[in-house]
């Protein structure tokens, strides 16, 4: 998610209440600045634009007066409802879900088989052919950036282990 907010008004102004024209400058954890239009930006992370807003003394405004006093009285909800649905598990019918590579092993070892590795040889090889690993000293070329992700791990209805590489923020 991004870490700095800046704000901007462009067009003309406006009797109704709307958000139309209004944008923020949104800089990304890699350095990399875009402009994002309010709209997009107070349906993904409203918490945090109302509270830029208000710490910027322009919640008085049209575009925000109406709906930033309802988001900061209904923070605790809506954080509360975020973190319910990102909780994580760590059994499913009745089996520990590993959280890490190292633990995904541990498991294995302590069960005596080599089920969670095997769903991760499965989806490496998967995965494998959409990258190209460079070597020590490698450039990366002009336009690429760095690829991070990391490893959900889910147990199928039919028992089977499963892996899965996700990228990161997607």
């Amino acid at each position: 998610m991004a870490n700095k907010y800046l704000l901007t008004k462009t067009g003309t102004k406006r009797m109704r209440q709307t958000t139309q024209g209004w944008k923020f400058l949104v800089q990304w954890a890699n350095g990399t600045r875009q402009w994002i239009d309010l709209k997009i930006l107070k349906e993904s992370n409203p918490v945090q634009v109302a509270e830029y807003v208000t710490a910027r003394n322009i919640a008085d405004k049209p575009a925000f007066a109406w709906w930033v006093p309802y988001v900061l009285r209904k923070q605790d909800v809506i954080v509360s409802a975020v973190t319910t649905r990102v909780r994580k598990t760590s059994h499913k019918y009745g089996i520990e879900l590993p959280t890490s590579v190292k633990h995904a092993i541990e498991i294995d070892q302590k069960n005596g088989n080599t089920l969670w590795q095997d769903a991760l040889l499965k989806e490496m090889g998967n995965v494998c052919v959409a990258f190209e690993i460079l070597g020590p000293g490698m450039k990366v070329p002009p336009g690429w950036l760095k690829a991070s992700g990391h490893l959900i791990f889910d147990m199928k209805m039919d028992f089977t282990r499963k892996a899965c590489w996700v990228k990161d923020r997607h």
